[in-house]
């Protein structure tokens, strides 16, 4: 089915999202669309996944009002989009007992398929349907899930109702002791049509409120959202808080109150001068490209690379090679391993692992069942059991050859046709794991989930929810899907939680999406996919602060960007998956292609190179820095309580220091400091003692005051 979706995300408490003041929506509110959605208001975002961007247009209607149609008013446009309205850092709870919520929208359809309101909290939900001329209600009762219809009720209580004008439709819902009883309203123009209980709803990751427009034909005009929730208490006030150790970055905006004189500047890493520093050399591996992980191993001083390669193209008329002890595709996808102590210079040990052609002389990881793609890898600290001290997911499913044996060696006519004791469900495929005690000798498990995921993928660790983090497409298309596991067994249903809009451009796609967490924050290096334009990827950068809600970086500034025509990453520079800080250096790994992604703008794309891995360095914390120029800028960061220790700034200012205040709650200054003059990674600030004398747990604020430099970070240690 094709979707239209709106939702409006509400958070759970205890959950911080990763967005600045500007995201910062009350417990009361009306947005009124009067331009395209992303611009109405800060706080909202349109994933543009399949509509021309034609398709969503603001329209006048008349008396100084507008409104956002979605769709081609022939219907002749399938596709999808999804309108969001997130929360805040200081959470909503829409489920607190005895506390009624209600959302109104105004909105037509004119649609002979769905059109969904949808309210959903744990346990319960409200969906309302007005496609196809008519509304039905879903509700429980008794022990039953039923569809009641209610036109000719609102007939009745609205004279000439009909779906395709502009009307009011408001959810209540007032939640209960008991998730699964709840207690609902439903209203058009201010009419009560019929109150009733919610029907049974799986927990979700957070309560959301949809408007879902299946686009068979027809179009639908959305006016304005106005909602009520925590019986129109007032939110809690922010909090922010600083852990000593943790150093306070500027990829998002929570901890700032204010600036003045600075601009949000991405910066790009360094590529070393003999990229690529990994390419394929063996049978096995035409191609090597970053759908893995580096991580440093700090005990061996040394760096660890899982990659996957390709095998080159068989003579011969082969239509099959022997891998593991079956016969599987030529074109099949497998994992390989490397070293280095210095990620230039890397080796491929012999395993004898893998058997490749009748030979286990090779660096190939026996991992999966046939065809293991995007495969990341977690080394686990805390995981008591030894041998899942790494732990791995990815895609994978079996893809059987034909049976033919042109061309075949007689030493490999026996091959067996499958691996020994596949089951169905393995054929058929989808999201697995597997443990290792060394990263090397692995135990796969799964299917864990059913979906396919045809991209680069991540399993981190949450530290503070104690829950693993899968991500990938995983069913969603060229968006970033999470699951999310206790034990990285039993995992939940995948959730989209990032895609592109319109203002990524025509066709703009999320290809893939390593996730990492740097100083407790979880940072996604997206590989943007311009299929509509060039048809070349980079990479950007997106933020979260729970790994469920996430926020584009400084404006969508490229973070890595492709070479020079002609070189051998000018068609794509994807970030791989690992942030490996080593000596106050951040070292990265990434793929290099040459020429643009096979489209149909490309159809036919001649490559001069095959794929390799490069590496590439930033200073820490240099993902984004805050400048000044000559004329001085100035930071305020949010009010926290003083947590103890002292000042250090990483930042580079050449011609001036650095002066430093800490500030009260009420704004008054507490003492005063300097850092001089310099590039300095780590610098503890001068004249700051007074400080000291401060309670820990006191509310306090820093001033950080600059002139033709930048800052990157802050921290107390």
């Amino acid at each position: 089915m094709r979707w239209f979706v709106f939702c409006l995300a509400l958070m759970t408490s205890g959950l911080a999202l990763a967005a600045g003041p500007e995201a910062d929506i009350s417990n009361t509110g009306r947005c009124e669309f009067d331009t395209l959605p992303n611009r109405s208001a800060p706080y909202w975002n349109v994933d543009n996944l399949e509509y021309p961007a034609a398709s969503i247009t603001v329209e006048d209607l008349g008396q100084n009002n507008h409104a956002v149609r979605v769709g081609r008013p022939d219907g002749t446009e399938a596709g999808r989009y999804t309108i969001t309205l997130r929360g805040s850092t200081h959470d909503f709870d829409p489920t607190h007992v005895g506390r009624k919520n209600s959302v109104t929208i105004r909105l037509a359809a004119r649609y002979e398929g769905t059109v969904m309101l949808a309210a959903s909290i744990p346990g319960s939900g409200i969906l309302v349907d007005l496609g196809r001329q008519r509304c039905t209600l879903r509700m429980r009762v008794g022990s039953d899930d039923k569809v009641v219809d209610q036109t000719d009720r609102i007939r009745e209580l609205v004279p000439g109702w009909k779906t395709a004008d502009l009307h009011r439709y408001t959810l209540e819902w007032t939640p209960g002791p008991d998730p699964a009883n709840l207690p609902c309203r439903f209203l058009v123009d201010g009419k009560l049509v019929a109150e009733f209980q919610g029907h049974p709803r799986p927990i979700p990751f957070d309560p959301t409120l949809e408007i879902s427009f299946e686009n068979g034909r027809g179009t639908g005009l959305i006016d304005s959202v106005e909602w009520s929730l925590n019986g129109g208490q007032a939110k809690p006030g922010s909090t922010f808080v600083v852990e000593r150790g943790i150093r306070q970055l500027f990829l998002d905006t929570v901890g700032i109150e204010s600036t003045e004189g600075l601009t949000e500047t991405v910066h790009q890493p360094r590529r070393h001068p003999g990229n690529p520093v990994l390419r394929g050399e063996h049978p096995w591996e035409a191609t090597a490209s970053v759908y893995g992980t580096m991580l440093y191993d700090r005990d061996k001083k040394q760096f660890r690379l899982w990659y996957l390669c390709t095998p080159a193209p068989p003579v011969d008329g082969r239509k099959w090679l022997e891998v593991g002890g079956y016969r599987r595709v030529p074109h099949c996808t497998l994992l390989a391993y490397a070293e280095s102590p210095d990620a230039i210079q890397w080796s491929k040990p012999v395993l004898n692992q893998l058997s490749f052609e009748g030979s286990k002389a090779n660096n190939l990881i026996d991992i999966g069942i046939d065809n293991p793609e995007g495969v990341g890898i977690f080394q686990d600290t805390v995981d008591p059991d030894p041998a899942r001290r790494f732990k791995a997911f990815f895609w994978d499913r079996r893809l059987a050859p034909p049976d033919d044996n042109t061309g075949v060696p007689p030493q490999l006519l026996k091959t067996p046709t499958d691996p020994p004791g596949l089951e169905e469900a393995q054929r058929s495929g989808g999201m697995w794991v597997a443990f290792s005690p060394d990263g090397i000798r692995w135990k796969t498990a799964g299917p864990v989930l059913p979906h396919a995921s045809d991209t680069t993928h991540t399993i981190v660790f949450h530290p503070r929810r104690q829950v693993y983090l899968g991500y990938g497409r995983m069913g969603f298309g060229r968006t970033v899907a999470l699951t999310e596991s206790a034990d990285a067994i039993t995992w939940t249903e995948p959730r989209r939680v990032l895609s592109c809009d319109q203002d990524d451009g025509p066709q703009g796609q999320i290809y893939g999406m390593p996730v990492d967490l740097y100083e407790q924050l979880f940072l996604g290096m997206f590989w943007m996919y311009r299929e509509g334009t060039d048809a070349k990827i980079d990479t950007q950068l997106a933020v979260s602060r729970d790994g469920r809600r996430w926020r584009r970086v400084a404006k969508r500034q490229t973070f890595l960007a492709n070479g020079p025509d002609g070189a051998w990453d000018d068609g794509m520079s994807r970030a791989g998956r690992g942030i490996n800080v080593v000596d106050d250096t951040i070292y990265l790994h990434y793929s290099m292609v040459n020429g643009p992604h096979r489209s149909a703008k490309f159809p036919q794309v001649e490559r001069k190179f095959p794929g390799a891995i490069g590496l590439v360095t930033l200073r820490r914390d240099g993902f984004v820095s805050l400048d000044a120029g000559g004329e001085g800028g100035t930071l305020v960061t949010k009010t926290f309580p003083f947590p103890g220790g002292r000042l250090h700034l990483n930042y580079h200012s050449p011609e001036h220091p650095v002066m430093v205040e800490w500030l009260d709650a009420a704004g008054s200054v507490i003492t005063r400091g300097t850092a001089p003059r310099g590039d300095r990674l780590r610098e503890p600030v001068e004249g700051l003692e007074e400080i000291g004398r401060i309670a820990e747990g006191t509310a306090v604020r820093l001033r950080v005051s600059l002139r033709g430099g930048q800052i990157y970070s802050w921290w107390l240690e």
